[in-house]
């Protein structure tokens, strides 16, 4: 038999998330997802076998989303300042269009959800997750400068184009971000970018 189709649903992960918002991760359970989305509670474990199963999964499938959109805003251009720039604008209308996924990115750790006790396939796919961020950020340094960035100029652009967006839209999740601090993060973006060293 296969697994049920109702935990893929986008409205199940959101409806995790807006638990975990309310409830936070210790008072949340699986006897609470299945009163408070109606779901039969059989349906539940017959997918995932605990709630930090749930939440793992949950979060990887959130990180994987979004480091999708992020590899193809920052890959898939022949300009890789201007796809910097379209990936920074797109960090922040990621956690515009998907603000209960945003939440959980940006306030939760994977700490806060037990990520010691997660099963050794949701770690390894953790793992991966991680590798899979750095081959992007590889990829398009290599499109960026024929030499090897260093940490320090690597780090600084991951300031712009992720850690800036992501601050600045968090305050707004749940709303629609002004258009203003998309002029921002785009000013921004070009200006401290020809201020950074290549190597």
């Amino acid at each position: 038999m296969g697994r049920p189709k109702l935990v893929q649903t986008e409205d199940l992960q959101k409806g995790l998330c807006i638990l975990l918002k309310k409830h936070g991760f210790g008072n949340f359970s699986m006897q609470l997802v299945a009163k408070e989305l109606k779901i039969p509670i059989g349906s539940l474990y017959h997918r995932y076998p605990s709630k930090i199963e749930m939440v793992a999964d949950l979060w990887l499938s959130i990180i994987q989303d979004f480091q999708n959109k992020f590899e193809a805003s920052l890959l898939d251009k022949t300009d890789p300042i201007l796809a910097g720039k379209e990936a920074a604008l797109q960090v922040a209308h990621w956690m515009e269009k998907e603000p209960e996924f945003a939440y959980l990115l940006s306030s939760v750790r994977k700490e806060d959800l037990n990520y010691n006790e997660w099963p050794t396939k949701y770690k390894s796919i953790e793992k991966r997750a991680k590798i899979q961020l750095q081959r992007i950020w590889i990829r398009w340094s290599n499109q960026l400068t024929n030499d090897r960035l260093s940490e320090e100029s690597l780090f600084l652009f991951k300031t712009l184009i992720v850690d800036i967006p992501v601050n600045i839209s968090k305050p707004f999740i749940g709303k629609k971000i002004p258009s203003y601090l998309y002029s921002f993060i785009e000013s921004t973006y070009q200006h401290h970018f020809s201020k950074l060293n290549l190597s």
